[in-house]
């Protein structure tokens, strides 16, 4: 009779058992597109004030559209007419431009003091060059120019060369390079009687310490030093090596260089004396400016106009740009419409690609640690581009390789190839509120390293901002939409008590206590417990609990509904806002309920 007393059949019980648990992370996010262009009004304000120009025309927001397909047209009149006025100014510029320019070739002038200065330069690099190779004082003077610079090629093509078969001629070659050669061939020999001493050394400290009279730390100092003896004199001989081969060459091929840009300087000196270099020059460069400023302005004004229609850089949705000032008010100001006046630099509207898609969500820093984006690193393409502009040899190319907007389409266009991936991001399970009964699947693309504060209702909780990539195509997917995402981490509790999370009775506000019903001989009896990690189905048993125990997996058939359990935290994360981790979303993988929104 005792036993049917406490027969509960409406109760569903579960036997408590180590098992192994597979961690998860389950958040709420917002899809959102992994590539998004935004269109920004690049022409520039004018006398019209402090906005730049007018909408004629724009494409209805929402529209699905192509790249390269025109979604904006905006008011050219004002620059068309600029652009004429700007085209006579360049004409007037370029006429002034010429007529310098001829009558600089024309004026031409003495100038005594930089003829002798390039004189003297001469004089000084010949015997830099004497000097250092050692040749007698007036070698490359008393030689016509062809034969001295047949001897500078000779001296660069190969020094050690020249000086062997140079000995009949110049039998005392005594110059920098042979007291550089014979300080280092000093230091070397130094170097060898220093090795050979520690060797010494270190053979007498070997013997006393077999004999006890040294210990081993004082022969592995004697080691020590024995073998930065010889580093010492492997160095000093590279040094050698270096200068002979390399050090030398460098030294003797700077100095006939400067010695030949000397006799050009000269010459041009010659050249210039015969030109009013000051007036001319000056002239000339004043004209030049002015005619490539003009026409820098006139290229200004040109893209200026081709920015008034604007186009889709990518295939993707447009989507109107809205700012916050206009959102809670009746003011027109800044939305996109026709006859709607635009600034330079205002935010147009976006082109998120539907191809590729995500969804962002936030992590609780208990679980941070566990989750791994994807490894990605840059292959260096966008920068090897910049860099052949700038070696171009048109001018015209390089200053173009400069320019922010030419920089930003090259990164739009390798923008693909800009990275590859070393090593994928943790699989993830994504649930889309608007397409429930077809999950998708995922990885986890990047997690960020700074934390956020969760919402208004938990400023002590600290969230990562995490990015799920996408992987599988889902018709009809839209920014905006909400969704669950399930992070598998990768990581397993082994060999732990677990009971099943419906068991376990209270809410956020109990942290890691929590209550659960075990049945005994007199019926149920409530108990207090201790909780681990979990998932979204087992949650580990600290303390409080023994194999073989029974708990009820329904305590609201004891308790009604009273009893707040996992399941209720996890309906409400479904029924939240929707936005990333602003809905009550489980976070599996952590004790459930112990923090807010069922977060550790």
């Amino acid at each position: 009779m005792g036993r049917k007393s406490v027969d509960r059949p409406d109760l569903l019980l579960h036997t408590v058992k180590s098992e192994d648990i597979d961690l998860t992370v389950v958040e709420r996010g917002a899809v959102e597109s992994a590539d998004n262009r935004d269109i920004i009004c690049k022409v520039k304000a004018g006398s019209k004030g402090n906005y730049a120009t007018t909408i004629k025309w724009v494409i209805d927001d929402g529209t699905l559209v192509r790249r390269g397909q025109p979604i904006m047209v905006l008011d050219s009149s004002a620059l068309e007419d600029q652009f004429r006025a700007q085209k006579i100014k360049l004409d007037k510029a370029q006429a002034e431009s010429v007529a310098a320019e001829s009558q600089f070739k024309i004026v031409l002038s003495t100038n005594e003091s930089a003829v002798e200065k390039a004189r003297s330069d001469i004089q000084l690099k010949e015997l830099d060059l004497e000097k250092y190779v050692g040749l007698p004082k007036g070698t490359l003077s008393g030689r016509k120019r062809d034969l001295a610079r047949k001897l500078l090629h000779t001296l660069e093509a190969d020094l050690e060369l020249f000086l062997a078969r140079s000995k009949d001629e110049f039998p005392d070659l005594q110059g920098e390079f042979h007291k550089s050669l014979n300080d280092v061939a000093g230091q070397i020999e130094l170097a060898r009687a220093d090795v050979e001493m520690w060797n010494d050394r270190l053979a007498y400290s070997r013997r006393m310490e077999l004999k006890g009279y040294l210990s081993p730390a004082q022969v592995q100092a004697d080691e020590s030093r024995m073998v930065g003896s010889k580093e010492t004199l492997k160095k000093l001989e590279t040094d050698k090596l270096l200068l002979k081969r390399f050090l030398s060459q460098k030294s003797v091929k700077e100095t006939s260089a400067a010695v030949q840009e000397a006799w050009r300087a000269f010459d041009r000196a010659v050249s210039e004396a015969e030109a009013n270099e000051v007036k001319a020059d000056s002239l000339r460069r004043t004209t030049r400016s002015v005619y490539l400023q003009e026409e820098e302005n006139l290229k200004e004004i040109e893209e200026q106009i081709r920015e008034c229609k604007i186009h889709a850089p990518q295939d993707g949705m447009v989507v109107y740009y809205i700012p916050e000032s206009s959102r809670f008010s009746q003011s027109e100001r800044g939305l996109i419409q026709q006859g709607a006046t635009v600034q330079e630099g205002q935010k147009l509207m976006r082109i998120p690609d539907l191809s590729k898609m995500q969804v962002a969500t936030r992590v609780h820093e208990a679980m941070v640690s566990r989750i791994k984006g994807d490894d990605r690193r840059t292959t260096g393409i966008h920068e090897s581009v910049l860099a052949g502009f700038s070696f171009s040899p048109r001018p015209y190319t390089t200053f173009l390789s400069l320019h922010e907007q030419v920089i930003e389409q090259q990164r739009d266009e390798y923008r693909a190839r800009e990275y590859y991936e070393a090593a994928r991001g943790q699989p993830a399970i994504l649930r889309m509120d608007a397409f429930p009964e077809k999950p998708v699947r995922g990885h986890v693309k990047t997690v960020a390293t700074v934390a956020s504060s969760g919402d208004w209702m938990s400023s002590d909780v600290k969230v990562y901002s995490t990015i799920v990539a996408i992987d599988d195509q889902l018709p009809g997917l839209r920014p905006g939409m909400s969704a669950e995402v399930t992070i598998h981490v990768n990581s397993t509790l082994e060999n732990v008590l677990a009971i099943p999370v419906q068991s376990v009775i209270g809410g956020a506000e109990s942290g890691r206590t929590r209550k659960v019903f075990v049945m005994t001989s007199s019926g149920p009896e409530e108990r207090e417990i201790q909780i681990g990690l979990s998932n979204e189905k087992m949650a580990e048993v600290k303390s409080g609990l023994s194999a073989g125990d029974q708990v009820v997996v329904n305590p609201k058939a004891i308790i009604g509904n009273a009893a707040k359990t996992r399941e209720d935290v996890a309906d409400q994360g479904k029924s939240g806002k929707g936005k990333s981790g602003k809905g009550k979303g489980a976070v599996t993988g952590a004790a459930p309920g112990a923090g807010k929104g069922d977060k550790q």
